[in-house]
């Protein structure tokens, strides 16, 4: 696992994002909650 790891986990969530466009998303504070904790866990490694 590495930077490349967030970048595909990265993508996913925007094409998730982008798919769910304005028809209401599937617990959009989730999905943000899950991103920042990604983040939040990976990033200080590459930092």
């Amino acid at each position: 696992m590495g930077i490349d790891f967030i970048n595909v986990e990265f993508r996913k969530h925007v094409k998730v994002s982008g798919d769910l466009g304005t028809t209401g998303s599937v617990c959009p504070f989730s999905q943000k909650q899950k991103m920042e904790t990604l983040t939040e866990n990976f990033l200080p490694h590459f930092i």
